[in-house]
């Protein structure tokens, strides 16, 4: 999902929540009949929320390999403290083992 941060917003005493997507600097309310929309959309039998379905599951394992040992976010994250390492002039023999 690009830099777009999510969440969910309940200030006290509210009746609904609310969802906002950040886009930079600008926070966009999400009123809940869109929400809903956008959830039936997926949970109906059709062939565009089979393809909805089936991107997503894509994206997720696209993520879970990512931060796997070897995968793109992993060796980003070895490669940002071997950088910051190299930049305190500290020596670099430890790396990040997997958990």
């Amino acid at each position: 999902m690009d830099d777009n941060d999510r969440g969910i917003e309940i200030k006290r005493g509210q009746q609904q929540p609310e969802e906002w997507v950040q886009f930079g600097e600008q926070r966009v309310v999400v009123g809940w009949e869109a929400i809903e929309k956008g959830v039936r959309k997926v949970m109906v039998v059709t062939e565009e929320a089979e393809e909805m379905r089936n991107r997503a599951r894509g994206l997720g394992e696209m993520a879970k390999r990512a931060v796997e040992e070897g995968g793109s976010s992993w060796n980003d994250l070895n490669a940002l403290v071997e950088e910051l390492r190299s930049c305190r002039g500290v020596e670099s023999s430890m790396h990040l083992t997997s958990v």
